[in-house]
């Protein structure tokens, strides 16, 4: 994705660098720093649009502003018993995904005595970090998916 940036952000400075050398010396003579900029703005979309990008970044175009609607968090149940965490754990889930647990400096933990296939929750942290609470269980512990 930023790979396609980078090309059409060069596209666009090529096709801007072959637009009339006059239109461009007359937006410098404009004192009003909105209208010099509004100025520029016009020679740079008119000789943006003569380029032209493929269909998937005509699509994609300006996507990267749009909110959306995104999951906070998935419930399911761990695929077999949970024995606790030890650093580098892995948590299969019944609907196919796969955990893994990220900070393995956190104290191992285990409980008193297995538990049968627990719900999970798992919302997402900070800084792109996810974390999974288990139930019967107060802690969290940090995971990354891993399938």
């Amino acid at each position: 994705m930023r790979l396609r940036g980078l090309v059409i952000g060069a596209a666009a400075v090529c096709a801007l660098s072959n637009a009339n050398a006059a239109d461009a010396s007359s937006c410098v003579d404009i004192e009003n720093d909105v209208d010099r900029l509004a100025c520029y703005d016009k020679l740079f979309r008119q000789a943006s649009t003569e380029a032209v990008p493929d269909a998937t970044d005509v699509a994609e175009f300006g996507a990267e502003s749009i909110e959306r609607d995104t999951v906070e968090s998935i419930e399911a149940r761990l695929a077999g018993d949970f024995t606790g965490w030890t650093g580098k754990t892995v948590f299969a889930l019944d609907n196919g995904q796969v955990w893994r647990q990220t900070r393995n400096y956190i104290q191992p933990y285990s409980p008193r005595k297995p538990i049968s296939q627990p719900k999970v929750t798992i919302t997402k942290g900070a800084l792109g970090s996810y974390n999974m609470r288990i139930e019967g269980v107060r802690r969290t512990v940090q995971v990354k998916r891993v399938k």
